[in-house]
């Protein structure tokens, strides 16, 4: 199975890679225009990988490799020449983060929205059997939890706005062309490997490793449906092994379990004082549009495909924060 990755040396790209490169029988393209993620994060990994020539994109590695092109997505023709032949694509390429869209609503679009739509539209003219955006709680903003696919969507940020545009078009391409164009809304993600995110959890590891206080914005009751980044891999994995047919425009890919920041902070805090990090916790003032309480029903993709989450909070913080204390010299 031919798959492109867009986004390919970000923190769950390169974790998609590595899996893949694992189970074999998979021959992985991965494309990045180095802004955030750099193919030292795949050296990290211990990954080999074929670097392609600057503006090379047609290559395939053979079965079992990888390969990185580098380049950007608004480049329609190499986009479509280093998609040619794929069986899937896996967009996870964009600009995060709420605080960012508020401050540029017009770039986040840009770079978020018209993006994903030229992923599409590249899918669809290169004949991929599976085209996977990645999308997140965002767009449903404020609702009890759990809330699930059919939940009426009420973005509070441009983030959020732009993920639901996002998701709009995956279904209106596979209601109008016959694509498998698929939304997988991620819960928050967390894991090793995850150093350039500027996620809660990422942000206060770093914080706690350089021997800074970790800041919980606001009263740290906001909750959040933390998952670990394997299982968010496993979920990408299990849909790409979906027979040909069609399927749900939109998937949540969650735990279910609401947890609060605070506590997931006081959580942290252990972790590192487990590997001599001493760290302390201090309040800030909460961020414009956060959402305060999010958590989501994966029970659709659980019963099509049969994945489950597998990592519970406090093993994938330990491994986490072991990650961070391994490669503390590489990450700081």
């Amino acid at each position: 199975m031919r798959v492109l990755v867009t986004g390919g040396c970000g923190f769950v790209g390169a974790a998609l890679a590595d899996a893949l490169s694992q189970r074999g029988g998979f021959s992985v393209k991965l494309i990045d225009d180095l802004r955030v993620g750099q193919p030292g994060d795949l050296d990290l990994r211990g990954l080999e990988y074929d670097l392609l020539p600057s503006g090379a994109s047609a290559d395939w590695p053979a079965s079992g490799g990888l390969s990185l092109a580098v380049g950007d997505i608004a480049d329609a023709g190499w986009l479509r020449g280093c998609a040619d032949s794929a069986d899937v694509i896996v967009h996870l390429a964009g600009v995060p983060g709420v605080a960012d869209s508020i401050s540029d609503p017009v770039g986040n679009a840009v770079e978020n929205v018209v993006g994903a739509v030229k992923v599409l539209e590249v899918g669809r003219s290169v004949g991929a059997g599976l085209v996977l955006c990645a999308s997140s709680g965002a767009p449903v903003g404020t609702q009890e939890p759990p809330y699930d696919e059919d939940s009426t969507p009420r973005p509070e940020s441009p983030y959020g706005a732009a993920k639901l545009a996002i998701e709009g078009y995956c279904s209106a391409y596979h209601h109008s062309f016959g694509m498998r164009a698929v939304a997988l809304r991620f819960s928050n993600i967390y894991g090793p490997g995850s150093h350039r995110k500027r996620s809660v959890v990422a942000r206060s590891i770093l914080a706690a490793a350089s021997g800074e206080p970790i800041r919980v914005t606001g009263s740290g009751s906001q909750t959040r449906d933390f998952i670990f980044v394997d299982d968010v891999v496993a979920a990408l994995v299990a849909m790409m092994a979906l027979p040909s047919g069609q399927v749900p425009a939109l998937f949540h890919v969650s735990t279910g379990v609401e947890t609060q920041v605070r506590q997931i902070m006081e959580t942290l805090v252990g972790a590192c004082a487990a590997v001599g990090w001493g760290a302390q916790l201090t309040s800030i003032a909460a961020n414009p549009g956060e959402v305060l309480r999010n958590s989501a029903d994966s029970a659709r993709i659980r019963q099509l495909t049969g994945w489950k989450p597998e990592v519970g909070l406090s093993e994938g913080i330990d491994a986490t924060v072991g990650w961070f204390s391994r490669n503390r010299d590489s990450v700081l």
